[in-house]
Parts: structure tokens; C-alpha cells; sequence
């Protein structure tokens, strides 16, 4: 039984070569760029994700990606989608999760990608903290890129 989001893009003819099978949208490199079409870009796809600096680093990959889009070629972006299902070793309809420890690893690779600014590690810091603590309310201050602290 698939749990959360069921992707469906009824509105996508089938020659834009995006298919969903058991909840895998395929084939987007990095989760994001229409192998077929690499100008068409998906946004939020990903899921157990901290959901704003995953869309910020999503858009900003994609905008850079855009700019020259023919330096990346169709082989070798289906080529890392396929390892990185194959690393993942998780069912169909888990690929486009992220959650922890990913979340880090995902960000990383988008930015050194494309080269464009990174996520700043207390965003990291700041998502695992409040991913152990769900149930707990509680406020926090960022106070520079590497630390936060909780507002008391």
C-alpha cells in the first residue's frame, strides 16, 4: 500500500515521455529535469523533505540547469537516475523520497551540479533538530550559517 502523494499528470501528453509507474516519476534527473525534455522541469516532487529550502535549491538547480541545458546528455542522466535507485535499494515507489540523512547529500549534489550556492549548514542542522523533536513545541533563532538557538 503506497501512503502520502499518488503522482498523476493527466494534463502531460504521453510524447513528453513522462510516465509515473508505481509512484516513480520517470525519468527525472535529479528529480527535477524531464530526461526527454530538458527544458520541463518538476518542483516538490520529493517528499520527507524540509519542503521550502528543498523547493529553493530545486528552482535554483533548475534555473542554472536551463541555461545550458545541452551540456548535460540524456545517457548519462538516465545513467545517474538508474544508480541512484540502484544505491538507494528501495521499492519503486520510494525513489523520490529524500528524508534523513539525504536531505544533505541531495542538497550537495544539486549545488555542485550546476555550481551554485549551497544550503547553509545550520538549515541542515536546524531540519534534523526539528525532525527529532516533531512533537515538541518549540521556537528557534538562526543566528549565523552554522548555528541556531532556541528561543525561550
Amino acid at each position: 500500500m503506497i501512503k502520502g502523494y499518488q503522482y498523476s499528470y493527466p494534463f502531460l501528453t504521453p510524447e513528453c515521455g513522462i510516465r509515473v509507474e508505481d509512484n516513480w516519476v520517470k525519468y527525472l534527473y535529479k528529480h527535477i529535469v524531464n530526461v526527454d525534455h530538458p527544458t520541463m522541469g518538476f518542483i516538490g516532487i520529493t517528499f520527507k523533505v524540509c519542503p521550502f529550502p528543498t523547493f529553493d535549491i530545486q528552482v535554483r538547480f533548475f534555473l542554472e540547469f536551463i541555461k545550458n541545458p545541452s551540456r548535460f546528455f540524456r545517457e548519462e542522466m538516465v545513467t545517474d537516475i538508474l544508480k541512484d535507485v540502484h544505491l538507494k535499494a528501495v521499492p519503486p515507489h520510494h525513489v523520490h523520497l529524500i528524508g534523513m540523512p539525504l536531505h544533505r547529500t541531495y542538497f550537495e549534489d544539486l549545488a555542485n551540479t550546476v555550481k551554485i550556492r549551497k544550503v547553509r549548514p545550520v538549515i541542515h542542522r536546524l531540519y534534523e533538530e526539528l525532525s527529532n523533536n516533531r512533537n515538541v513545541d518549540k521556537r528557534y533563532r538562526i543566528l549565523n550559517d552554522e548555528e541556531f538557538t532556541e528561543i525561550k
